[in-house]
């Protein structure tokens, strides 16, 4: 069942942390000034499986730590109503106050 929202409701479920958004937007600036470096992703494909494992970095110039995250998304698991598979994200260094604790990501 799709459920419309109004204005209101989604103002009231979706904040904006503007520490956040600062944050994104630094890391794009960066990058627009060649100052980030942002491999294309590595896909592997897991065909027995009906899914796939994509690597992501990211590296900007200046700050001391680098970012790996791998996430998988299986999607037989998916539609045969299965619970989605938890992936993880690391750091070199400790995280920035914005990000979770762990930094976990659910598969689709």
């Amino acid at each position: 069942m799709i459920r419309i929202l109004s204005e209101k409701e989604i103002k009231k479920l979706a904040q904006l942390d503007l520490d956040v958004i600062a944050a994104i937007e630094s890391g794009f600036g960066k990058l627009a000034e060649g100052n980030a470096t942002v491999p294309p992703i590595m896909m592997i494909p897991v065909h027995e499986k009906d899914g796939e494992v994509d690597i992501k970095s990211a590296f900007i110039k200046g700050i001391p730590n680098l970012a790996v995250k791998v996430a998988s998304g299986f999607f037989r698991t998916r539609r045969s109503g299965s619970p989605l598979k938890v992936d993880r994200c690391w750091s070199s260094v400790p995280r920035p106050a914005f990000l979770k604790p762990s930094c976990w990501t659910m598969a689709t």
